[in-house]
């Protein structure tokens, strides 16, 4: 399960779907100017991973106690825009 950042773009959303996984976007869920705080909780308390462009919202998912054992990527996504995935399992 994917919880996309604002700052992702869409075309990323509608991959992830494509291939079948379970997406939520931040903007169809929180306020457009939550904090990096709650978005981190928003994660954890649906047990998301993240997807964003954010370093910050890393951080924020570490400060949350969310566990960062897992691995941080950057991919291009469809637009030749770089996406940090983070996958903090």
């Amino acid at each position: 399960m994917w919880l996309v950042d604002n700052n992702v773009p869409r075309q990323v959303t509608q991959l992830l779907r494509d291939l079948g996984h379970d997406v939520v976007e931040v903007r169809e869920v929180l306020a457009a100017s939550a904090p990096d705080a709650a978005i981190a909780a928003f994660a954890r308390q649906s047990d998301r991973r993240g997807v964003t462009n954010d370093v910050g919202f890393a951080r924020a998912c570490r400060r949350e106690g969310i566990p960062t054992s897992g691995f941080a990527v950057r991919i291009t996504d469809m637009l030749g825009e770089e996406v940090l995935v983070i996958d903090p399992r």
